[in-house]
């Protein structure tokens, strides 16, 4: 099997809200799937399970979203300066 270390979004059950809200989140990473580039992680997985819905990624090392959020700071703003 695949031995690489991957990342993996779970949202669970308690979060997933409205129907909308779970083809939102399933669009958005269909939407991934389909992306090439080297400056985009690639998505490795789709799909649900009893603890809610999921996507599995490459994994990135560095700091996490939460992580720059709470150092004040916008990941997508952070996000964009990179790739500038």
């Amino acid at each position: 099997g695949d031995a690489a270390l991957c990342a993996v979004k779970l949202v669970r059950p308690t979060y997933q809200g409205s129907p909308q809200q779970i083809a939102d989140f399933l669009r958005a990473a269909r939407t991934l799937s389909q992306l090439d580039h080297p400056q985009i992680v690639h998505l490795r997985e789709v799909g649900g399970c009893e603890s809610g819905f999921y996507f599995v990624s490459d994994f990135v090392p560095g700091l996490s979203a939460a992580a720059i959020h709470g150092r004040g700071e916008r990941p997508a703003r952070t996000a964009r300066q990179a790739a500038a």
